[in-house]
């Protein structure tokens, strides 16, 4: 007897309970077990300035639609190029709905991709959400890898297109390059012990500022055709001006590295401006082109420009 009635009462009790919880308001129905989403970077370990691709991927039994998955207005740490059309890979067991985003480090330390929310339709026409743990992404240094390196790391950026050409501009780019790079070897193999000794290292100084000036002249230039490598060439001219003649080793740190720096005393005054500048030249570097990356350059090139001349009059060896 006593079963029966405790059973009536758990038959009672289960049929009360949802509607008790319709009363209260319904959730939204949760994803199915076999519904799940996760977020993968590759390659896993990724330095400053180097590219990566991160996948959403989500995988559903067959027949269901997954929403698009919508780009990040921002991701702390990186610069988000571009995103791929979504793909599916279809299987009889399942399907892997795949959206890839191509990114670039700006900067160093420990970050995330933002956690998502994403709704899906199953064949019957019912929804549910899954959601996207965030994912933490890591970016490192790289100049530590490379100890002897006395030269900074230029951007890679594909071929012209064929058929198109810079004219004499590339040519002049290049030798540009090669005289920086004579002087900073110069610089680098002399060791002044003496007054005659003294008198070559200030002449070397000169010679970095003469050939700054040359190269940024050059990339000037080359800004309205392609602002990437125009950059490119400002960006090692500046920081070779600043590693010869005000001895910081700007040619192999970063431009972050170079922000928590604590500058010489002959740059304290325009150090942040200087910080910046090289910042506004990497973000056309390493960031896709377009007109507004242009303008970035030309006006990031005529500072550059200005900066030289006005350090120019600075003591040098202070």
């Amino acid at each position: 007897m006593r079963r029966g009635v405790f059973g009536a009462c758990a038959i009672a009790l289960s049929l009360a309970l949802p509607i008790a919880c319709a009363e209260e308001g319904e959730p939204p129905p949760s994803a199915p077990a076999s519904l799940r989403g996760t977020v993968v970077m590759e390659p896993p370990r990724i330095g400053i300035g180097e590219t990566a691709i991160v996948e959403v991927a989500v995988i559903s039994p067959p027949g269901h639609r997954v929403a698009p998955v919508p780009t990040p207005e921002r991701v702390e740490g990186f610069w988000i190029l571009g995103a791929e059309a979504p793909s599916i890979e279809r299987s009889a067991s399942r399907w892997i709905h795949r959206t890839r985003f191509q990114i670039r480090a700006s900067k160093t330390g420990r970050f995330a991709w933002p956690a998502q929310r994403l709704e899906v339709e199953a064949p019957d026409g019912t929804r549910s959400t899954v959601e996207i743990e965030e994912r933490p992404l890591s970016i490192e240094e790289v100049s530590g890898e490379f100890p002897g390196r006395e030269v900074f790391f230029p951007v890679r950026t594909p071929p012209p297109p064929e058929g198109w050409t810079h004219g004499f501009l590339l040519p002049a780019a290049a030798g540009a390059l090669a005289a920086l790079s004579f002087v900073g070897l110069v610089a680098l193999v002399r060791r002044p012990r003496s007054r005659a000794a003294e008198r070559v290292r200030s002449s070397a100084g000169e010679d970095a500022t003469r050939a700054a000036r040359s190269a940024l002249e050059i990339a000037s230039e080359l800004a309205p055709r392609d602002p990437c490598r125009a950059s490119d060439l400002a960006s090692g001219a500046l920081r070779l001006h600043l590693s010869r003649r005000f001895r910081i080793p700007a040619m192999t740190r970063t431009t972050e590295e170079l922000d928590a720096a604590e500058p010489p005393q002959a740059l304290a005054a325009s150090w942040p401006a200087l910080v910046a500048l090289l910042r506004s030249l990497d973000g056309v570097r390493f960031l896709p082109p377009d007109a507004s990356r242009r303008e970035q350059a030309v006006d990031a090139i005529r500072e550059a420009q200005a900066l030289v001349a006005n350090l120019a009059s600075l003591d040098r060896w202070r």
